[in-house]
């Protein structure tokens, strides 16, 4: 056997060396993402058992109304107490937003709650925060990234994670872009850039019932508030009734 014939047998045998080698980190990898999916299905309800505060401040003239129907799904999973109160720099407030949270399926006491709840009506302008404890100084600023924080805790197709059956890593990035240009074009945008997305918000509903598919998302419940703190409710309902009739039975 000639010393070239040697070398190529020796390459070759590195070769399916290697190939094993990656074969092994393949099966690992997968053994890895099984075991990391199994562990992290109830990774909310590992952190809800330990008993959670969540303080939400906003401002009258810009109700996250989202967050009326995110609390409203909270409340068919966990044991949550909810309060409303008005900062005293407010005055006459109107009743809808006293009693903004729905009563259904939510603890008035505050024994044996998952989640602890108030909302504070404040003069903050276009954006509320969320005060996470006890996880102290943690702040979430903005209705959508205070929505992406209430959907990590829930189970189900709001959800923004990879159990989910929204959850596939497209829908995830349509889900988060989505969310941006809520934020960006709606609630901080100028005419101009409403009426640009408005284009494409007529576009999606045209095609299917809601913005990312035929199911309610979180970017469904996040651009009706928008929609809605802009007065265009009615436009809205006339102009897209279908989607309405999809999305509506979030804020009963």
């Amino acid at each position: 056997m000639t010393a070239r014939v040697k070398s190529v047998l020796q390459q070759w045998d590195d070769i399916f060396k290697e190939i094993k080698s990656l074969q092994s980190d393949v099966e690992l990898f997968k053994s890895g993402l099984t075991n990391h999916k199994e562990s992290s299905k109830q990774p909310a309800r590992s952190l809800i058992n330990q008993g959670i505060n969540l303080c939400i401040y906003a401002d009258p003239m810009q109700p996250p109304y989202s967050l009326n129907a995110l609390v409203k799904l909270l409340g068919e999973q966990y044991n949550i107490s909810v309060s409303v109160f008005v900062h005293s720099s407010m005055h006459n407030i109107p009743d809808d937003l006293k009693n903004f949270f729905p009563e259904n399926g939510l603890k008035d006491k505050c024994e044996n709650v998952d989640i602890k709840l108030r909302l504070v009506w404040k003069p903050v302008g276009l954006d509320p925060s969320l005060v996470v404890s006890p996880v102290n100084g943690t702040t979430i600023l903005g209705e959508v990234n205070i929505a992406r924080y209430l959907c990590s805790l829930i189970d189900g197709d709001l959800s923004l994670n990879f159990d989910s059956s929204l959850g596939c890593p497209l829908n995830i990035l349509l889900i988060d872009h989505w969310l941006d240009s809520i934020h960006k074009n709606i609630v901080h945008g100028k005419q101009s850039d409403f009426l640009s997305i408005e284009k494409i918000i007529k576009s999606k509903l045209n095609e299917s019932l809601c913005i990312i598919n035929e199911k309610v998302s979180v970017v469904d419940l996040c651009l009706w508030s928008a929609l809605k703190n802009m007065q265009l409710e009615k436009k809205i309902i006339h102009q897209y009734s279908k989607w309405y009739e999809k999305i509506s039975p979030y804020f009963l």
